[in-house]
């Protein structure tokens, strides 16, 4: 009688052992892609934020001196783009490079970071999210034509 019941105890823990590993393969894997994609939108945000100074750095002096509007050249957002591309192999694409409240100048685009393991059990290959950098125009401008 006690050998049946130990028999009973080893296939029971097979059987729990059998459930349980997937569950913890999820959870071990859906903890990698989070982090991962966490830690891609801290370092996106950075490059955010320095490619947001270079391009501050590409204010249109002309239009500034003729109509006292700060604008910032039109290859601001490729040297956008290559701080990111330096920054975060390729990962974070700059939309927009424009300048908002007279002398702010913001980038924005969006970081895509690939997730295997949500891709095997869930299907989902990337997380994207919105990334915005801003940095004041250089040169002092505060609209005054500086």
């Amino acid at each position: 009688m006690r050998e049946v019941l130990v028999g009973e105890q080893g296939q029971s823990f097979v059987v729990m052992f059998l459930i349980l590993l997937p569950l913890l393969l999820l959870v071990l894997g859906l903890a990698h892609d989070l982090g991962n994609a966490a830690a891609g939108a801290a370092i996106a945000q950075d490059a955010a934020d320095l490619a947001a100074h270079e391009a501050a750095k590409m204010v249109d002096v002309g239009t500034l001196e003729h109509g006292q509007v700060v604008r910032v050249r039109p290859e601001a957002l490729t040297v956008a783009q290559a701080v990111a591309d330096d920054l975060t192999s390729g990962v974070f694409r700059v939309d927009r490079v424009y300048v908002a409240h007279r002398n702010l100048v913001v980038v924005e685009g969006r970081v895509s970071i690939r997730t295997p393991f949500l891709k095997v059990f869930l299907g989902v290959p990337r997380i994207t999210r919105p990334v915005m950098g801003v940095a004041e125009a250089a040169h002092g401008i505060e609209g005054r034509g500086e």
